[in-house]
């Protein structure tokens, strides 16, 4: 809420603000959304439980856009790992575990194309692995069992959401695959 332009999600007609910053002041600015979000909590006197979810769904992991984008950019320059990492702490709850799967889950599906059934089951067992490989999830409750459980109940509820559908005829008033927007034309 602070600063909303700066997510992706937010901005409008191609206009990035990072554009302008370098990558350490870009991952500055993500990494304060949590401390931003944590301050608002507890100004809106947010329950521990539920404030909970601003920083461990994020856990420790790394701002890895803009970290890649430092290293590319500053010539081999060492960097300060840190300041490409959120604060944390790591999940520490079932349902903070499965929030950071879901949020990574769902930017990932948004930047893949032609989505099938297998596509986000790989997607997903690939976000699990790597979180899981990362110790993202070590200090959650969870079983592997339980994760398994979590990643085939997001196979199911997401081949439903991007499943194909049948062209509606246009002239009906349908939208089909080549629709175009009459403003558009």
């Amino acid at each position: 809420m602070k600063n909303p332009q700066y997510f992706v999600e937010n901005q409008t007609h191609g206009v990035n603000p990072h554009d302008r910053l370098k990558p350490l002041q870009s991952a500055q600015i993500i990494k304060a959304h949590v401390t931003d979000g944590l301050v608002l909590a507890a100004e809106a006197g947010l329950p521990d439980v539920v404030a909970s979810f601003i920083p461990e769904h994020h856990g420790t992991t790394e701002i890895t856009y803009f970290l890649d984008k430092a290293q590319k950019s500053d010539g081999g320059q060492p960097l300060n790992h840190d300041d490409f990492v959120y604060p944390g702490p790591k999940p520490r709850s079932m349902e903070t575990a499965i929030t950071m799967i879901a949020d990574s889950v769902e930017a990932a599906l948004r930047v893949l194309e032609d989505l099938t059934q297998q596509k986000i089951a790989e997607a997903i067992d690939h976000i699990v692995r790597t979180k899981l490989n990362a110790g993202q999830l070590s200090e959650a409750p969870m079983t592997l069992q339980q994760i398994e459980q979590v990643k085939s109940e997001f196979i199911r509820v997401l081949s439903g959401m991007y499943h194909n559908r049948i062209d509606y005829p246009e002239s009906s008033g349908g939208i089909g695959a080549d629709w175009h927007s009459q403003q558009a034309r």
